[in-house]
Formats: structure tokens, C-alpha cells, sequence
């Protein structure tokens, strides 16, 4: 946790903030509140448009993801394209660094790795093909490794929290997952592949690290590897790391959604409490699923919206989550979630489709 708020206020110019905490010995929980606060901030600003940039895509842009820091953009699109941007933090400008050309058709999602493993970047399309792409000079990004054993477009792509290594896991349209796992000499090991769901995955994502875990191990301590992916099956299995089989294995399927399952999203877990999932579906239904001790999971519906909920992502600390989905009467919308001290969410932000409000 205290990495996570160190680098938090570094990265927004915080840091004079982070050395009063420290100078004073004030508690972490002291320090989580004034980055609450000042995320709260940040979103307000951020319901306003800010910046405004084109890319010079031909096709459909199809997914958008900030570093680790929030100061490069990968931004991937229908025409194979992948277009990498740093971003200035006085002014919020763009400037395009790098090209990639990704995949022989549309790129569906793209992902950063930690920066421990340096400039790392990986992809997805309906190519069939998951590439990890790295940096290995300003603007000039070469394929690390290629994987195309799937036998249908690959829909998602996550990579696992930095203290697993590094790994990343992709769910495809024929139902399977693969993950890939670098070894400690820069070597690929073979890829896991296993038949997670009868229908396609279009959505996986990885639990977050958690200290707690390392009771949960054996003496020589290894983080708990666990993936959620969900499926067109409308179900969310939770899939867990078998090291001596070299395996997956599923520990739980939970069902509540009763259509498409469209994004998954793990709450990041910063004080180590209970583990939070976020699912949303084709049909607009948003579940929060709570996890004591990784099990017995405890759902309740957040919202039922107008139409598809597309896309879920949390914010820094956990208590913030936002929704992207498209209303029938209101157009693309992204809606702010903010779950209080009673642990109810309620509505905390809104930014509308300004198209369709005028």
C-alpha cells in the first residue's frame, strides 16, 4: 500500500504531500484519505472534456489504456493499428511516439505491463494472435513473443500483478485461455492453454496481489495466482494456479447474470481487505461480487441500465467504480459509482453523450 500511494503522489505532483505524511509519521490511513480526496478531484475535472486529439487511424478505435504512471496511451483500432502517445501532465497534450503495426485485422485490446519489466506492452485481435510487444528505443517497439494457437479471435487480454512475474493471461472466442509466463533468464515458458468455458471469453482479468496470501503458501513463498474470465455462457468462473500440475483450476462459477458476460474487474485491494468482482452484462446488469477468505462469495445488483454494459474499471483506491454502457434514450454514457462508509454505492458522477444531450 505504501508504494502505491508513494507512487500515487509522485505521479500527480504530490509530492510534498507524501513527505509531510512521512516526516510526521501520520498513519497510512490518513494518507489514503487525502488521496481519496484528491482522486474525487480529479474526477470532477475530469467530467469535463479536457483534451481533444485524432489519431490517424482508419477504422474504429476500439480500446484506450494509460500506463502505470498515466503518462503514455496506447490506443488500438479496427485497422490493425496500434498508436503509442506520451502525455504531458501540465497541459494533458499528446504527442505520438510510436507505430505498431499489430495484427492482420482488428486489435480488440491492449495492455501495460509493470513498469518493473520496463516498456512492455501486449495486444490482442481477431487475428487469433496475442503479441507482447516491447520498447527498446523512444518509438521503436519489436515483438517479444507471438502466440497463435487459438482457433478463433482472442477477445481480452490482463496481465497478473507484478509480484507473480510477468504474465499474461488472453481469453478467446473458442472458449480457451492461455496464459504466457516469462522465466527469470528472459525466456517464454510453453503456454498454459485450457478450455475454460463451452461458449467464447470476452472478458479476463487477474485478483489483485494481497499480502494475506502468503500464509496461504507454502514455506517458500509464492504468490497465489487466481483469474476470473467470463463468457458468452453468461457464467464467471474463478480459475486458480495448480504449480505442481502446471494447471488451472476452477474454484468457483458464479451465476447471476443472464445474458452475455461483457467486463470483468477485480477492486485493487490496497488495505487488504475483502476481495470485490465487478460484472457487468450484455443486458445492462451490473453485480458486485464480495469474497471472504476467497470463497462464500455475497452478491447484490448495482444498477440495471438502458443497455449494454460495456466496459467496468475502478479507480486507484477501490472505492470508486465507473460504467461505460449505451442508453437507448441517452447514447454512450459513463456513469461514476462511489461506495460510502456504510458500504452503499450510490451515483457520484455522470458524463453524459454530448452528442445525443443536444
Amino acid at each position: 500500500a505504501e508504494d502505491g500511494i508513494r507512487d500515487f503522489c509522485l505521479s500527480r505532483g504530490l509530492g510534498d504531500v507524501y513527505k509531510r505524511q512521512v516526516s510526521t509519521q501520520s498513519t497510512w490511513g490518513q494518507i489514503i484519505f487525502i488521496k481519496r480526496q484528491q482522486l474525487q478531484i480529479f474526477l470532477r475535472k475530469m467530467a469535463n472534456l479536457t483534451s481533444e486529439f485524432r489519431t490517424q487511424f482508419e477504422g474504429m478505435i476500439h480500446d484506450v489504456q494509460y500506463d502505470y504512471y498515466g503518462t503514455r496511451l496506447a490506443v488500438c483500432s479496427q485497422d490493425g493499428h496500434i498508436e503509442i502517445y506520451d502525455v504531458a501532465v501540465q497541459d494533458n497534450s499528446k504527442t505520438r511516439t510510436g507505430l505498431i503495426k499489430a495484427h492482420n485485422g482488428p486489435v480488440w485490446q491492449v495492455a501495460w505491463a509493470h513498469p518493473t519489466y520496463g516498456s512492455v506492452l501486449a495486444s490482442c485481435g481477431f487475428d487469433k494472435k496475442v503479441t507482447i510487444w516491447r520498447e527498446v528505443k523512444l518509438g521503436d517497439w519489436q515483438e517479444v513473443i507471438s502466440f497463435t494457437d487459438h482457433q478463433a479471435s482472442v477477445n481480452s487480454i490482463s496481465f497478473a500483478p507484478y509480484e507473480c512475474g510477468l504474465v499474461l493471461a488472453a481469453g478467446s472466442s473458442d472458449g480457451q485461455v492461455s496464459v504466457l509466463q516469462r522465466r527469470q533468464d528472459n525466456t517464454w515458458q510453453k503456454p498454459v492453454i485450457f478450455q475454460a468455458h463451452q461458449m467464447g471469453i470476452n472478458c479476463v482479468s487477474w485478483a489483485p496481489f494481497s499480502d494475506n496470501e502468503a500464509s496461504q503458501n507454502t514455506q517458500q513463498y509464492k504468490p497465489l495466482q487466481r483469474l476470473a474470465t467470463g463468457s458468452c455462457d453468461c457464467s464467471i468462473k474463478i480459475w486458480q494456479y495448480d504449480a505442481q500440475r502446471n494447471g488451472f483450476d476452477e474454484v468457483e462459477e458464479l451465476k447471476g447474470h443472464r445474458n452475455w458476460v461483457r467486463d470483468i474487474a477485480w477492486r485493487p485491494n490496497l488495505l487488504g481487505t475483502e476481495e470485490v468482482l465487478a460484472t457487468s452484462g450484455d443486458n445492462g446488469v451490473v453485480i458486485i461480487w464480495k469474497f471472504q477468505n476467497g470463497q462464500n462469495p455475497q452478491s447484490f445488483q448495482l444498477g440495471q441500465f438502458e443497455g449494454p454494459t460495456w466496459r467496468l474499471s475502478w479507480s486507484l483506491t477501490g472505492n470508486l467504480l465507473s460504467i461505460s454502457c449505451i442508453n437507448k434514450s441517452s447514447g454512450n454514457n459513463v456513469y461514476v459509482y462511489k461506495e460510502n462508509e456504510q458500504q452503499n454505492w450510490e451515483l457520484f458522477s455522470e458524463i453524459l453523450d454530448e452528442k445525443e444531450s443536444q
